[in-house]
This record gives C-alpha cells, structure tokens and sequence, in this order.
C-alpha cells in the first residue's frame, strides 16, 4: 500500500517538522518518531536507558533534519521555478500572492525552528560532532532564510 504524495501532505510534513524543531528547549533531546516526525524528548529517568534499549540515537535525528531542510529548500526553489514558468505564459512580473504567502509561512517556520536548533546545540554542546552538524544546519536554514527572503519578494527576471 502506497501513500499518497501530494504538495499538501509534503507541506504539512515539513511544517509538522518545523513546530517540533522550534518546541526544543534547552535541555530536550531529539526524538524521530515511527513517521519520521521531529519531537522533542523532554528529560526523565532511565531516558538513557530507554533510548539506548529502543536504539534512539541524536545521528539518526541529525540525519532526518538535514534531510528536512534540504527537502524544503529543493520544494521552495521548484516551487519558485514552477511560478516562473507560469508566469512568462501570463505575462506578469510578480509572485502571485498565494505563492508570497507560501514564503513568509515556510520563512517564519524556519525562523522559530532555529531557535530550537540553537538551543539543542546547547544542549548537546560537550558532543563536539553533535554541535558542528547542527551548527552547519543552522548555517544552511540562516541561508535559506535568506534567499527565500529575496525571491518572495522581487520582481521575476
């Protein structure tokens, strides 16, 4: 049986990821579901053990993260593609507010996702590997920020 894939269900994926990543507190470990679903794993005792016997591990997060963000960025910029191919087709020179308001909904996501990221660096900051991937994370959703930014809001070329 095959699950159907539609852009609702792949945008409702990533902003479903997105609110996990910006609900991380300080002090929260990393925690994928079944369904691949980010959520926070708050502290309690034998956490280790639990996550130890059910094979829990921050990399397999890690993994899932940077697969989440590259996904977005690879939807986002198809997404622009796409209006732009529409757009030479009806002769217009800007975004069409529907795909406007895609942008600032996904920019605003990532903005609260990263404050997450920051504070699961905390978190994990004496894992030195742990840190440098989600610092290079942060780096990656910083720039995407900003590039989704600057195509939301410019004329087409």
């Amino acid at each position: 049986m095959s699950k159907e894939i539609d852009p609702d269900t792949i945008v409702d994926y990533f902003y479903t990821n997105l609110e996990g990543l910006s609900n991380m507190k300080e002090g929260c470990k990393l925690y994928v579901n079944s369904d691949n679903i980010i959520t926070p794993d708050e502290p309690y005792m034998f956490q280790g053990l639990w996550r130890y016997y059910n094979n829990v591990k921050r990399t397999d997060a890690i993994m899932i993260i940077t697969k989440l963000f590259d996904n977005i960025e690879r939807y986002y910029n198809s997404l622009y593609i796409k209006t732009c191919m529409i757009k030479n087709q009806m002769k217009i020179n800007k975004l069409p507010e529907t795909i406007q308001l895609e942008f600032k909904t996904i920019i605003d996501k990532m903005t609260l996702a990263l404050n997450g990221i920051q504070h699961l660096i905390k978190t994990y900051e004496t894992d030195a590997k742990t840190v440098e991937e989600l610092s290079k994370i942060s780096i990656t959703v910083t720039t995407m920020i900003t590039n989704f930014t600057k195509l939301s809001k410019i004329n087409y070329l």
